[in-house]
């Protein structure tokens, strides 16, 4: 399978003007392959250290009604983001681009907000401001946007329901 994303993003890079100039490397440069790792390896590592997932699920401070509000939410944008990428553009061959999703876009764009929030608010107490404001990046940036860059759409989506699945499972 194709991965239309990636294509676009190559074209991009082929045509424009500082890619002459040899200034960055390929997407699938293993330099670039081996960055990306190393940052959802450090990312880990440090929401390991900092017992992220043990706080979650059996902590006292969490505030787990916010928590399972950002899950729902989570949920929603994993399902919106499936719908789209999967059923409408591998199975009916529709372009996506915001032209034709806008409203899908606004709506995926409200729930990550409803999402960051609640899990700002759930986590807050048990770790402070700080400390929920780097979790959240390293979850955010440091996994997510690198596995979004990492791996095709087909990936994200199998790997995203498999660990929301996962993760419902085990929160209680």
């Amino acid at each position: 399978m194709k991965d239309e994303e990636a294509a676009a993003l190559l074209r991009t890079k082929r045509n424009h003007p500082s890619s002459s100039s040899g200034g960055s490397l390929p997407p699938r440069h293993p330099l670039n392959l081996l960055y990306r790792c190393a940052v959802i390896g450090g990312s880990l590592w440090f929401l390991h250290h900092m017992e992220v997932f043990v706080t979650i699920m059996r902590g006292a401070n969490v505030n787990h009604m916010w928590f399972k509000s950002g899950l729902a939410a989570s949920i929603a944008i994993q399902i919106g983001k499936g719908y789209i990428e999967l059923y409408d553009g591998k199975s009916k061959q529709q372009k996506i681009e915001y032209a034709n999703y806008r409203h899908e876009t606004h709506t995926l764009l409200l729930l990550f907000l409803i999402a960051s929030l609640s899990f700002h608010i759930a986590l807050w107490p048990a770790f402070g401001g700080a400390n929920t404001i780097f979790i959240l990046f390293l979850v955010g940036w440091g996994v997510l946007l690198q596995i979004a860059i990492l791996f095709p759409t087909w990936v994200q989506n199998i790997g995203g329901i498999a660990s929301m699945t996962f993760l419902l499972q085990q929160y209680q």
